[in-house]
């Protein structure tokens, strides 16, 4: 009886053992089968990012506060700001990207700044183009100048940048009564206008310029032979005076006598008198030869005020 008893009580720890043995058992199964979900994330793409410049200034880029260089690899998704500093005299041209777009309202044409959302391999560059000032002025008054660079709108105001070996075309407006005098420039040379009288001038730009025009009065070119129907039919000028340069003369016009005791003036002093009413700025026009006294040319003309 006693033997029956051991007996029964040792089967029942053999099967409390295996009991606990399989449960074991099935726990280290459970736990290894298990994937970690830590250890076995799948890994964030990253993409090359390569960045460039053309011409004269640099680039910088930065995720957050962090700067990166051109080649790096960047994580899926982030955003990457470029800045574009140009050197002196330069300016930022345009941007190009290859592998992805730029962020609304950057990356555009003279732009210092872009943005880009990395989602592939990605190749951005900038250019930058030189710049030069140009000045440009009238020297006296009696006129105004204007300036069209290529490319650009006409303007009054005086300096404007432009681009290196683009052209600005000038534009001289005389004030009534006035005309063109000259051109001047300092720092480059007119390709087309520019010479006395034009009213306009041409530059190719290659350095900093500087273009000036002056003005003078206009003198109507009267040949002396219509001098006295002029002075009875024209309009004087703005202020009242005729301004006239009389052409065709000889010696003969000019001399006056003084040897009565009233002098006489000359052929073109009988002229001027003959019109005491109309003031009169006068200019001799083109070489008069043999021309070497004019004594009592304008005797009694006190209408000539020049």
């Amino acid at each position: 009886m006693t033997q029956l008893r051991t007996d029964k009580k040792a089967h029942a720890l053999r099967g409390t053992a295996a009991f606990i043995v399989a449960v074991f058992s099935a726990a280290v199964l459970l736990f290894t089968g298990c994937p970690n979900s830590h250890s076995n994330k799948p890994a964030t793409p990253k993409y090359k990012l390569t960045f460039s410049v053309d011409g004269g200034g640099s680039l910088t880029a930065k995720i957050g506060e962090t700067e990166i260089k051109s080649d790096s690899e960047i994580e899926q998704n982030k955003t990457v700001i470029f800045t574009a500093t140009p050197n002196t005299d330069y300016v930022v041209d345009k941007w190009t990207i290859q592998g992805g777009s730029f962020e609304a309202g950057t990356g555009t044409n003279g732009n210092t700044t872009a943005k880009v959302k990395v989602t592939a391999n990605t190749t951005v560059k900038v250019s930058f183009k030189k710049m030069y000032s140009v000045t440009f002025n009238v020297e006296g008054g009696n006129g105004t100048l204007k300036a069209t660079p290529e490319g650009g709108a006409e303007t009054a105001a005086s300096p404007i940048s432009v681009e290196h070996e683009k052209t600005v075309t000038f534009t001289a407006t005389a004030e009534t009564d006035y005309k063109v005098e000259k051109w001047t420039i300092t720092g480059g040379t007119f390709v087309e206008g520019g010479s006395e009288g034009s009213p306009t001038a041409k530059v190719k730009v290659t350095a900093a310029a500087t273009v000036k025009v002056s003005f003078k009065r206009d003198y109507k070119s009267v040949a002396f032979a219509d001098l006295d129907n002029y002075l009875q039919t024209a309009t004087p000028a703005s202020d009242g005076i005729y301004y006239i340069e009389v052409t065709g003369l000889t010696k003969q016009d000019l001399q006056g006598d003084g040897q009565s005791h009233t002098p006489d003036p000359s052929p073109l002093g009988v002229i001027l008198n003959a019109h005491p009413t109309k003031k009169v700025a006068l200019k001799l026009g083109g070489g008069i030869t043999g021309l070497t006294d004019m004594s009592y040319c304008f005797a009694r003309c006190e209408n000539l005020v020049s």
